[in-house]
């Protein structure tokens, strides 16, 4: 099951939990558990869809830009499937973190 999460519309320092539970309470879903989420989603059942990433990038510094990209990256535990559409970005963040 896909869900499509906007970071354009995230608060700056958000982490992951808060990132999906603010989604879910934007759809209606007031009393989502963040638990029931992460175990479907570390178990392959839901494909996270991050989307905006480019333009929270914009709104950031570098370092905290690779902050949120670590945050992120949480998303990919277990046989979780998360997509990450900002690639070229992404690209070139990790070769300055590595540098």
């Amino acid at each position: 099951m896909p869900v499509l999460v906007h970071l354009r519309e995230a608060r700056s320092a958000q982490g992951l939990e808060n990132l999906v539970i603010d989604h879910f309470r934007a759809k209606g879903l007031e009393r989502a558990p963040f638990k029931t989420f992460w175990h479907l989603l570390t178990q392959g059942f839901i494909v996270l869809i991050l989307d905006g990433f480019d333009e929270m990038v914009i709104r950031t510094i570098a370092r905290t830009t690779l902050e949120h990209l670590e945050e992120l990256n949480r998303a990919a535990a277990g046989r979780a499937k998360c997509c990450l559409p900002a690639a070229p970005i992404i690209s070139a963040i990790m070769k300055k973190k590595n540098a």
